[in-house]
């Protein structure tokens, strides 16, 4: 390609060079190569290779490329073979992408009778670039679903209650004969079980 100019990123996203390519009679496959060049195309380093697979048009797994901003460079779509396979390129593109990364504490509840309550707070942060959405799922607490939205390098902060309840199996007397209780038992059955929630929590979702 022409001299592209690939500028230092300064805000924590990333550069990446995506493409889509197909290729005909795969098994004839000898050499396909992406390389970038910052020396005006003297020399090239290879970004993305081939893997010999036929396949319709498909757009592939963008290439980072920040290592090589903070001049101009130069794009080569090498390809070699001779009575070969067939390889094509489209929609190619360089773009500024962000990886948001959403990272959390480990909350610890503390012992708790039953009845009461227990509060963690829970600590959440964007550890990467961009803004990440997220919403945060309390599965098994009494806490409801929540939505945070971050800046990279933003933390905050999320309370989450627990109260506990244990697992009680009420026995219900003997019934009469031919009758039934309403739990569908009849004569000489001991009852039916009444169970409440089990005291432990489940786990902390992020969609």
């Amino acid at each position: 390609t022409a001299a592209i100019a690939l500028p230092e990123i300064t805000d924590g996203g990333k550069w990446k060079l995506s493409f889509s390519d197909y290729q005909n009679y795969g098994s004839y496959y000898v050499y396909h190569e992406v390389g970038i060049s910052t020396d005006g195309g003297a020399t090239y380093t290879p970004v993305w290779l081939g893997d010999g697979v036929s396949n319709s048009l498909t757009p592939i797994t963008a290439v980072d490329i920040t290592s090589f901003a903070g001049g101009d460079i130069h794009i080569a779509f090498v390809y070699q073979g001779n009575y070969a396979d067939t390889w094509g390129i489209d929609n190619v593109k360089i773009e500024k992408a962000y990886e948001p990364v959403l990272a959390m504490s480990n909350p610890v509840f503390p012992a708790t009778a039953v009845g009461d309550t227990s509060t963690v707070q829970l600590v959440v942060g964007n550890v990467g670039s961009g803004v990440v959405n997220a919403t945060m799922a309390f599965d098994g607490f009494v806490s409801t679903a929540t939505t945070v939205s971050l800046e990279a390098g933003d933390l905050d902060t999320i309370d989450v209650h627990y109260i506990p309840y244990v697992c009680i199996r009420a026995m219900l007397p003997r019934v009469a004969e031919g009758a039934v209780d309403g739990c569908g038992n009849r004569t000489g059955q001991a009852g039916c079980a009444a169970w409440l929630k089990h005291p432990n929590p489940g786990p902390i979702e992020v969609d």
